[in-house]
């Protein structure tokens, strides 16, 4: 974080994209779950949890929608009818009078050394109790202010 002109660029999107959940308008809360194994792979040694929510400026929920019909003609096969789109989500910032914000798109890909398990739990509205788990398909960047993350179910609820 450098205190770069981008950076209260990104201040004014993270403000402008948390109204809408400042009057209420976010249906679901959605949170980083990552499983790192002592072992060198999944359910071998201790687990340590780790769980992160996913919020913009003054912890108001980030924005979730299903992808359109149009996202999925246009995604050449990689979207289906049913993956939700998280954001978007401010890169982050840090602002010359000492405000900072934003999200790492690094949070939504863990270390690839095969002892590290993440999902993305999204609970809310028409939601199974403990939410819904959700892999990564893919980020993209929009003009380095923001970026969306596109997701699809893993079949599995969630654990409270």
């Amino acid at each position: 974080m450098s205190n770069q002109p981008i950076d209260a660029i990104r201040f004014g999107a993270d403000i402008g994209l948390s109204a809408a959940g400042q009057i209420q308008l976010r249906e679901y809360t959605t949170t980083i779950k990552t499983t790192s194994w002592s072992g060198g792979r999944p359910g071998l040694g201790t687990a340590v949890n780790q769980t992160i929510a996913v919020v913009g400026y003054s912890g108001v929920h980030a924005k979730i929608r299903q992808v359109s019909k149009q996202e999925v003609m246009l995604s050449g096969g990689t979207l289906k009818d049913q993956d939700v789109v998280l954001g978007p989500i401010c890169l982050p910032y840090q602002t010359t009078f000492g405000v900072t914000g934003g999200m790492s798109p690094s949070l939504f890909s863990p270390a690839p050394n095969g002892a590290n398990e993440m999902f993305i739990n999204i609970q809310g509205v028409n939601m199974p109790t403990g939410g819904a788990n959700f892999k990564k398909i893919y980020d993209e960047t929009d003009k380095n202010a923001v970026y969306r993350v596109y997701l699809r179910s893993t079949a599995n609820v969630g654990q409270q």
